[in-house]
Parts: C-alpha cells; structure tokens; sequence
C-alpha cells in the first residue's frame, strides 16, 4: 500500500500506534482521524468574491509572463489564485472525547495562456479553470485490538470512550481534554502568521506548505536563481560535470503520481529538479508547469482522481504531524497487558486424529459400563460398615477372628470367591444372598433381609 494507492483502501484512518497492535487482556481506547479530498469543477460565480479582504481567511495571488516562449512549447503567461474563504483564527477541532466532524475548502483559480496548445486536442478553455478541494475530516475514539474482539480494530465511537468502558478496561484520561489554544493575531494576506497558528485543520496545513510562505512556488518567484551554477558562464555551467543532475524534489509532485507510482511523463518537473542553467524562460515553464500539474494529470487528464488522492495522502501526512509535535501534554494514556506466554505441546494432524480415536473409544466404554451399572441390581445400598459386617460374618468358617501377622500367607484368602451371588442358584421363591453364589442377582427376585420391629428389634 502507498500514498499513491489511499483512494483503494475502503476505511482509512490515521492512529498514532502502529497497524497490528493489541492491548491483550485489558480493554482500551485510542484516538483516530480521517482525512477525505475531493475536487470539484466550478463555476466563475461560486469563486469567493474579495477573498482577499476576508477577515481571517487565507489568500495568495501568483502570476508570471514569458513572451518569449514561443520557441517551445509552453504557455506565455500564467495566474493562480488560492483561497480559503474562513475565519482561520478559529480552530476546527474541538476539545472534546466524541465524536467530531468539520470540512475545509479550497479554491483555485488557475489561468494559463499557451503559446500554443501542448497537446492538439486541448481547446483553451481547458487551460486553467476554476476548482474545489473540499476535505471532510473526522475525528474520534475506537476500541484498540485485544483477546476479547478477536484481535480487530473497533468502530468509531460516537461519545467519550469512558461510556463503554468495560470491566477489563482501565482509566485512561489522567487529565481532562485540554481547550484548543487559539491565536489572537491579525491574518493578513502574508501566511506567515498562520503558519505560527497552533491546531490548524489538514487542509490549512497542507495549503500553506504548497503555496504559502516558504513554499517552492514562492521561493522560485522570489529567488530565480536559487539553483544556478555561481560564477559560470552558460556555456562552462552545460560542459560542467553535474549538469543536470538532481538537487531535490518539488513538493506534492510525489503524490500525483500514478496508482504504479510512475511520474506525469509530460512534468519537467518530475521526478526531481535538475542543476542547470537557468534561464528566465525555463524559471517561467517550471512553475506554469506545477501550477498545471494542480488541474491535469498525465493519468486521468482533467477528472481529478489522482489530484484528490494527492490531498487525502496530504491531508494524512498533516494529521500525523498534527498529533506528533504539536500536543506537548499529554491527557491520554493506553496500557496493555499481553499475559504469560504458555508453552503450548505440537501435535501432528496424524496424532490429534488418532488420539481422538483413542478418546472416543474410552468415552464410549465409560458410556456403557455407566448403562450397565445402573441397569444391574445391587445387593447393597453402598459398600459400608455393616455391608463388610455381614461379608465377614459369612465367612467365620475359613477365616476365624485371630491374629495375622503376614496376611500374604494365608491361603484361605487365595481360595475365597470375590462376589456375590444367589446361593439357591435362583430355585425357590426366596434368594440367598452368599458370596460366591452360583445363581446371578436378579432385581425381580426376592431375598431373604433383615426387617426391623417396633421394638427396635431386628429379624430376619
């Protein structure tokens, strides 16, 4: 995934920990923002009126003229406008935990007059025009990955993320949200004072760093000759050894480029900005060049697809700095608790198959003794006191009540039967219970059993 490719993703957001982090056992919360450009094609009409004059709004004014291009091809003078028509010393955000939404619009004015047409099919009227970019931005709280949702990011949440707190969260707001801190200087057309405004929205942010103070648009216009060889001729600067060579980057071009990140082919400009001789002429084509790169691109031509993805990635980049350097206390905090690590034993698929095989034959054995046991009649309540009482007394003829010093050693215990049985060997109307009885219990059957009198008196 790329800048180049933020369009594609279905729900982007920006968090300040990384992708894949989890809080494991413990339940918490963290701050998130969406940025979404769109460009829109307007109308002259819908164009602020004195934007310049507007209190606290934002509003610079490029232009330049080469006559004398008619020797390539290029345009023999250009115009940009840019404006924000609101009130900047306002913040956006607000010092709150829910959930908040506000959108920021720009507006371009773009004028370029061709020497002649770069392209046959282009009409003039397709040389400029007038344009929206508009950024919804949404601010809040969801739910971090941990054991209990299964390892995935919660939704956003419409209040303070203290109302859902459950009972493996901890407190999390050490401080309340603090109050944006507002600036309480004039704005004038100059950026420079918003520059020094705290808070700003990502669109103001990205609008000062393409064309405010500073930017390369600005600084080409106030200093031409920033990259020309000192103290050289044309001719000993084109037969210098770096001639050409790149000296950096001009900003934003990087983010129009296409889905395969390949550059506009047509941009003098892209992908970087060449040490060279430079002329007045060639000064003028490169900024009507990047100023023609923010209304066509070599991708979808005047659709604006790829310009509005250069401004959400833009307005992504804003939000990170936003949240990096400019929050200096901190009233948030996320813990987390991943447990003990427990060795788990590795089994193969072939041993968890025979293994519950082997279970499962047990179980079933389990099973039916237990419907055995409780089908087949008992001689015995349980195997109490009095039910060995009565066994031994069977037994007074082979074993006698004497002293035993090695039980091992007497052999009328080998020879004694180990259960019990129907000494009648279930002739007559009456059982007898003995052990080692021929006859099989049956619970039909009636045995013969002590019955106890009124007088506490117990016969047979």
């Amino acid at each position: 995934m790329t800048f180049g490719n933020m369009s594609l993703l279905p729900d982007p957001f920006l968090a300040e920990l990384p992708s894949g982090y989890s809080t494991g056992l413990v339940q918490q919360y963290s701050l998130r923002i969406n940025s979404t450009a769109r460009r829109d094609i307007i109308d002259e009409s819908e164009f602020p009126i004195n934007c310049d004059t507007l209190p606290g709004a934002f509003y610079v004014k490029y232009a330049g003229r080469n006559p004398s291009l008619f020797t390539t091809s290029g345009w023999d003078n250009w115009s940009f406008v840019a404006c924000i028509p609101t009130n900047l010393t306002q913040s956006p955000w607000r010092p709150v935990r829910s959930r908040q939404d506000f959108t920021e619009e720009l507006y371009l004015n773009i004028s370029l007059i061709p020497d002649r047409p770069v392209h046959m099919s282009e009409t003039p009227e397709k040389q400029g025009g007038f344009f929206k970019i508009s950024v919804d931005t949404t601010a809040g709280y969801f739910e971090l990955p941990n054991y209990m949702n299964g390892q995935q990011p919660g939704p956003l949440l419409d209040k303070d993320p203290m109302e859902h707190c459950g009972g493996a969260c901890t407190d999390q707001a050490f401080r309340k949200a603090q109050a944006v801190r507002e600036d309480s200087s004039v704005i004038t057309n100059s950026s420079l004072s918003l520059e020094k405004r705290p808070n700003r929205g990502p669109l103001l942010t990205t609008t000062l760093a393409l064309f405010g103070s500073g930017s390369f648009i600005a600084e080409r216009m106030t200093r031409p000759k920033a990259f020309t060889y000192p103290n050289r001729t044309r001719e000993e600067a084109r037969r210098g050894p770096n001639n050409g060579a790149c000296v950096g980057q001009v900003p934003f071009l990087g983010l129009l480029h296409s889905r395969l990140d390949y550059p506009q082919n047509d941009n003098m400009l892209d992908p970087c900005l060449t040490n060279q001789v430079q002329t007045h002429d060639y000064e003028q084509r490169q900024l009507a060049t990047y100023v023609r790169s923010m209304y066509w691109n070599t991708e979808d031509g005047y659709k604006g697809g790829r310009i509005a993805n250069a401004f959400t990635s833009a307005a992504f980049l804003a939000n990170e700095a936003w949240l990096q350097y400019t929050t200096k206390t901190k009233t948030w905090s996320v813990s987390y608790d991943h447990g003990a690590d427990t060795a788990v034993p590795a089994m193969s698929q072939t041993g968890i198959v025979t293994v519950s095989v082997l279970m499962g034959l047990f179980l079933a054995s389990l099973a039916a003794l237990a419907v055995y046991s409780a089908r087949s009649p008992r001689w015995a309540d349980q195997l109490d006191a009095f039910a060995m009482l009565r066994i031994g007394a069977s037994l007074a003829g082979d074993v006698q009540f004497r002293a035993a010093a090695d039980v091992r050693r007497i052999r009328a215990l080998d020879r004694l039967p180990g259960w019990i049985g129907d000494a009648t060997g279930g002739e007559g109307a009456l059982g007898e219970l003995a052990l080692g009885g021929p006859g099989l219990l049956d619970g039909q059957r009636k045995f013969a059993a002590y019955v106890v009198d009124g007088d506490d008196r117990v016969k047979v």
